[in-house]
């Protein structure tokens, strides 16, 4: 029967869907996952991967050996870590990666969880990228909108809202706006940097607002913002990026009864990896009600 190693590094290898990648996940080097790569096909026979320049894909052999193989594993790796619960403070290290405005509502809920718990570790990769969790080694995301990899697990971290925004100054200069007289607004608009389009900007119904083009387009939230701070125009902008300038008054609400978008954040994590303590409870703590 093959060794544990070479399964686990064959899981490995088919969920990461490369050496590369199942070697970050096992914390050894690419050559190291190779050579057990080709000795588990040399003592089964069989070869298990396709092996083109850019990945790794499964023969029929390899499906039916992940299969087979995988539920054993993560039952093992389950008892384990439940195992290691009974005996062992939290402790080691948690990646995670996060939208790159997160830190509005992630740095509160994690300064309690670190305080704590001083002997986890946090690696914080801020992107708007859609990661490959597995690929690059990562614990947790969060992520908004609707989650369309059945790879991963969720739980929903909380609400946010958009609308739209404005600085005082701005308005008593050119007034405040109307449904029909946005269009004739200095408007602050936001291109997504993955698909290159523009964010819409809704009515409360769900219907996007016909507009004539912005008179400037920012790729940041943040740019966003304090070009609508600077008084350059009306933004929109999500509700946990301006509390602090609401209650500041660098900024004000506009057009609130009519405008308004909802969303969602959730906590997503790879489905098929043994859960360790850390971050099971890490997740708990972030999805409890603030206190």
């Amino acid at each position: 029967m093959p060794s544990l190693t070479l399964l686990e590094s064959f899981t490995a290898t088919a969920r990461a869907g490369s050496f590369a990648g199942a070697a970050r996940r096992l914390g050894v080097s690419p050559s190291a996952i190779g050579k057990a790569i080709q000795r588990l096909e040399e003592e089964l026979g069989v070869t298990l991967f396709r092996r083109t320049t850019r990945h790794l894909e499964l023969t029929e052999e390899g499906r039916t050996l992940l299969s087979g193989v995988s539920p054993a594993l993560e039952a093992l790796d389950e008892a384990l870590e439940e195992l290691r619960d009974r005996t062992e403070r939290l402790a080691g290290p948690l990646t995670l990666t996060v939208p790159l405005v997160g830190y509005h509502f992630l740095n509160a809920r994690l300064e309690s969880f670190l305080r704590a718990h001083s002997e986890v570790t946090v690696e914080i990769r801020f992107s708007d990228r859609m990661t490959d969790l597995v690929a690059e080694g990562i614990d947790l995301g969060i992520r908004n909108g609707p989650l369309r990899d059945s790879s991963l697990k969720l739980r929903r971290f909380g609400p946010y809202h958009h609308g739209l925004y404005a600085a005082p100054a701005y308005l008593e200069r050119r007034g405040m706006p109307s449904l029909d007289s946005l269009d004739g607004h200095d408007r602050i608009g936001f291109r997504y940097s993955m698909t290159g389009r523009l964010q819409p900007w809704l009515r409360r119904d769900g219907a996007p607002l016909a507009l004539s083009p912005p008179r400037m387009v920012v790729s940041a939230i943040e740019g966003a913002r304090s070009a609508a701070i600077a008084g350059l125009g009306v933004s929109w902008l999500p509700d946990f990026v301006v509390t602090e300038d609401l209650a500041r008054g660098r900024l004000v609400r506009v057009l609130a009864a009519e405008l308004h978008e909802a969303g969602a954040f959730f906590l997503v994590w790879p489905a098929a990896r043994a859960m360790p303590r850390r971050l099971r409870a890490l997740i708990d703590h972030l999805v409890a009600p603030a206190s």
